[in-house]
């Protein structure tokens, strides 16, 4: 359990430091880790939406580099897991199943960066940054998709990748009927907010999420009403 494994940590850096003084601030740091983390914790997230432009032929920008539609559980699995994110395989061949879709960027043979779009029906976790309202499964509009997992490789980090796949997605989707994307994430992740608003995205809504002892004891979702195309 992560809580445990939290509290040996705490333990191992208090015997590693013998002098007292060390060791009430190690606590003292510990306890207001802990409080805050398993105690009470504020989650804050935000909803973000992406038009897509009405023409079609709007060229690609993904760096001179190749975006392709993959199906392939194992090639999908072992990327994620190579890029410090593990999708379990059921996971990944549930999704194929249901028509979800995950389009990588590759530079010759080395994957740089990969995300997948959701539609339709999306069973997602009521109280997590990943949700739309306090029901845990969402019904898009069938020309929207849901953005999720989007994961750039270490290596290729902060050359502009996780803007040029969602362009190059918009393109695709473009062509296929797909009018709006839409996504969800923490307050706190930056880049990828970064990512959406280069992209052309806009806020449309704020997540509040307070949790006592883990379990989430209030939620508020807070959105603009013209734009809400799920239910």
């Amino acid at each position: 359990m992560k809580l445990l494994d939290d509290i040996r940590y705490w333990f191992s850096l208090i015997s590693m430091n013998p002098e007292k003084q060390s060791q009430i601030s190690i606590i003292a740091i510990g306890l207001q880790e802990l409080i805050h983390r398993f105690v009470l914790h504020v989650y804050t997230g935000v909803i973000m939406k992406k038009k897509l432009p009405d023409d079609s032929a709007i060229p690609m920008n993904i760096n001179g580099q190749k975006l392709s539609q993959v199906n392939d559980p194992q090639e999908i699995y072992r990327f994620y897991l190579n890029s410090g994110r593990r999708i379990p395989l059921k996971k990944i061949r549930a999704w194929n199943s249901r028509g979800y879709q995950c389009w990588i960027v590759s530079s010759g043979e080395q994957t740089v960066a990969a995300t997948w779009v959701w539609v339709d029906r999306c069973r997602l976790p009521a109280h997590s940054g990943r949700s739309f309202s306090r029901s845990k499964t969402i019904i898009f509009d069938h020309s929207i998709g849901y953005v999720c997992y989007t994961q750039v490789h270490p290596g290729y980090r902060g050359q502009g990748y996780g803007t040029s796949i969602l362009h190059g997605v918009n393109h695709e989707l473009g062509k296929r009927g797909i009018k709006a994307l839409v996504v969800t994430m923490a307050m706190a992740n930056q880049a990828n907010r970064k990512c959406w608003i280069n992209a052309g995205g806009n806020v449309i809504g704020i997540i509040k999420t307070i949790f006592i002892l883990g379990i989430p004891f209030r939620k508020e979702v807070f959105l603009e009403p013209a734009e809400v195309c799920w239910k």
